[in-house]
């Protein structure tokens, strides 16, 4: 669920044209699954380490995106 929900906040947040904290968290994703991949020894940790991924970018995402400032006027 929070791969989910972080792909439909990256996409809004494409929409309304805030794609900086979108990002980041995307490459936090990748990071923890780049290094957690690397360090893991067997293939249940790697499919461990690819979940926390996922849920670590789509809270960061849902948190980056509570705390953006939508109305620009």
């Amino acid at each position: 669920p929070f791969l989910g929900v972080g792909i439909a906040l990256y996409f809004a947040s494409q929409g309304a044209g805030r794609m900086l904290m979108p990002v980041l968290a995307g490459t936090t994703r990748l990071a923890i699954v780049l290094v957690g991949g690397a360090a893991a020894a067997s293939l249940s940790g790697i499919f461990a380490v690819v979940a926390f991924g996922m849920t670590v970018g789509g809270l960061l995402m849902m948190w980056f995106v509570g705390r953006t400032r939508w109305n620009t006027e």
